[in-house]
């Protein structure tokens, strides 16, 4: 994933990519390869229906499995 990849996710997750603009600004920036950084991706994508409340849970049911 590119750097132009990640910064668009962290701006869709509603946060700012720039340390100097982002509260607590010594936090590092998302990565999207960890459990939670996907999951609030995964959360933010049901809450704005990109995603069937079904659908959320067989992804749900499907990850817990692996």
């Amino acid at each position: 994933m590119t750097d132009e990849q990640r910064k668009r996710l962290t701006g869709y997750l509603g946060e700012c990519w720039d340390a100097d603009k982002r509260l607590g600004g010594d936090l590092p920036n998302r990565t999207f390869d960890t459990d939670v950084d996907m999951m609030a991706l995964f959360r933010k994508m049901v809450d704005n229906e990109k995603i069937s409340r079904s659908a959320a849970i067989g992804w749900m049911l499907l990850l817990s499995v692996l």
